[in-house]
């Protein structure tokens, strides 16, 4: 059993048993050093040379034992895994256990639950935020990043396909969502959630996931999607939404985008209140518009949410659409998403209770309507016809 427990993706953490051991900066370095080299073992003049390049040798030296001393008070009980022996200082890796070192273990592997196990430990860089300034010690870091990093990857792309050929579409959300948190320009990753999420039925999280695609491309590299991308995304813009009951939706409005497990809402009591009066306006017969404003990350989205949960519970038919820059070509696409999320043009009851004239006018709109005959773009003067058959509805 390890005396010592190492995590160092995604920072540095040192354990003993259930205990932290709070280390500082240049004792990190060293623990850390030590357990990613091969030898486990260096002498007193590189390590002093390591983390203390700008010193005089002696002033190096003796900033190298006061570290020494006290990671070895520090660690306590599990002190013998770090031995002096002389001029060399080295780590006993047989009662050490690193990350690191498992997640080489399990790809090393090969097996799936191996390549599962380890995309749970793929959860950052390198000994992220522990710099110490040192430009031996920082380009030693560079280098061992760049190889770990490209060690996950490449078990997550394994991970990724493996999952995407044996269908298991939850395991392509978890192995896709571990591969872009490392390298988010991955179209591959992208285009395997989006077939994954439309796969389980959850049509507009895929349509979502192409736009922060096409977000991150522009954002970091001023380039459009690849061709593939666009193409998958066409496609299931073309495709209806998963059939789903109009009772189903009213119970669970936004269900399906994880709504009805978010945390209470904190803060908004004002706006929450006001929000609610105008539902309560609406369901007396007076019908009401609300704009919610303000600046990305302040939770609008979530009171939005929080209103349309209200609105479910009170029997409440509702319809959800979002604009995007990239749909803004797309003729009525907001009307087509806000019809399409309840799944209206689906729902015989609601289709059956107008008269062909209207569901003829709402032809051009979904090509899934039952008895839907083929019509070409809406012309101007048949747009009032179509918005008559709408608040018909």
């Amino acid at each position: 059993m390890a005396l010592l427990s190492l995590t160092l993706l995604g920072g540095f953490e040192a354990r003993v048993g259930s205990k932290v051991v709070s280390l500082p900066r240049k004792a990190q370095a060293l623990l850390a050093y030590l357990a990613l080299d091969p030898s486990s073992t260096q002498s007193r003049a590189k390590l002093a040379a390591l983390l203390w390049s700008d010193a005089s040798d002696q002033d190096a030296r003796n900033n190298l034992r006061q570290v020494l001393f006290r990671t070895r008070h520090a660690l306590g009980r599990a002190s013998r895994v770090l031995s002096i022996d002389g001029d060399v200082v080295g780590l006993d890796l047989e009662a050490v256990d690193s990350d690191v070192a498992t997640l080489h273990r399990l790809v090393a592997d090969g097996s799936d639950q191996a390549l599962r196990t380890a995309a749970s430990l793929c959860c950052g860089t390198l000994l992220e935020g522990c710099d110490v300034a040192e430009p031996v010690f920082e380009e030693w870091l560079t280098n061992r990043r760049e190889r770990t990093h490209a060690l996950a990857i490449a078990a997550l792309v394994e991970l990724l396909q493996r999952e995407e050929r044996q269908q298991a579409l939850d395991g392509v959300v978890a192995a896709g969502l571990r591969l872009l948190g490392l390298d988010p320009l991955h179209e591959g990753a992208h285009r395997a959630l989006m077939r994954a999420y439309a796969g389980l039925g959850r049509r507009a999280t895929a349509l979502r996931q192409y736009q922060s695609c096409v977000d991150v491309l522009h954002r970091e590299l001023q380039a459009e999607p690849e061709p593939e991308t666009k193409a998958l995304y066409l496609e299931l813009l073309r495709q209806p939404p998963t059939r789903r009951p109009v009772a189903a939706l009213v119970a669970a409005p936004t269900q399906a985008d994880g709504a009805g497990t978010a945390p209470p809402l904190v803060g908004r009591g004002v706006e929450l209140a006001t929000l609610t009066a105008a539902l309560d306006d609406a369901l007396a017969g007076t019908g009401r518009i609300a704009a919610v404003f303000g600046e990305a990350g302040i939770g609008k989205t979530r009171l939005v949410e929080e209103v349309l949960g209200t609105a479910g519970t009170r029997g409440c038919l509702v319809l959800q659409a979002r604009a995007y820059e990239t749909e803004r070509g797309l003729a009525f696409g907001l009307w087509v998403s806000a019809l399409r999320s309840a799944g209206i043009s689906e729902n015989p009851a609601l289709m059956e209770a107008l008269v062909p004239e209207w569901r003829d006018a709402l032809n051009p709109l979904f090509r899934e309507m039952p008895g839907r005959r083929r019509r070409g773009a809406v012309e101007t003067e048949n747009q009032l016809r179509l918005f008559e058959a709408l608040a018909r509805i």
